[in-house]
């Protein structure tokens, strides 16, 4: 029984930022390969930043480059700079377009607790 037709894939290297149609892609028990594998941390609030409490996340598109497995992610800015995630450039770029000091970091296994924990004034 047809259930419906796929019109197009988006993969989002970067939680939270626009990202990339694609012609196709692999999927497996975490969903598309290579989508959310980095993600922008509140230095302060040593927490995971979306683009629901930071809207100006959007602006940017991040794109896979390379071999998926590589993590290779290039950020165009709202400026039409482009620069790697791993570039500390990128970290200066998002934390004036957002601004909090931030960092871009590889996202971390589900198990890793801290990395994940929301912040909370109380």
């Amino acid at each position: 029984m047809k259930i419906g037709t796929i019109k197009s894939i988006w993969r989002y290297p970067v939680k939270g930022m626009s990202g990339e149609r694609v012609q196709s892609c692999v999927f497996d028990a975490g969903g598309v390969k290579g989508d959310r594998i980095w993600a922008l941390q509140d230095v302060q609030r040593q927490e995971i930043q979306s683009c629901k409490f930071r809207p100006q996340l959007l602006q940017c598109c991040a794109r896979s480059r390379g071999n998926i497995a590589s993590g290779y992610v290039e950020i165009t800015f709202p400026n039409g700079k482009r620069l790697r995630c791993d570039n500390p450039q990128a970290n200066a770029e998002v934390s004036a377009l957002v601004g909090h000091d931030s960092v871009l970091q590889p996202l971390r296994p589900k198990t890793d607790d801290n990395f994940y924990r929301r912040y909370k004034t109380d």
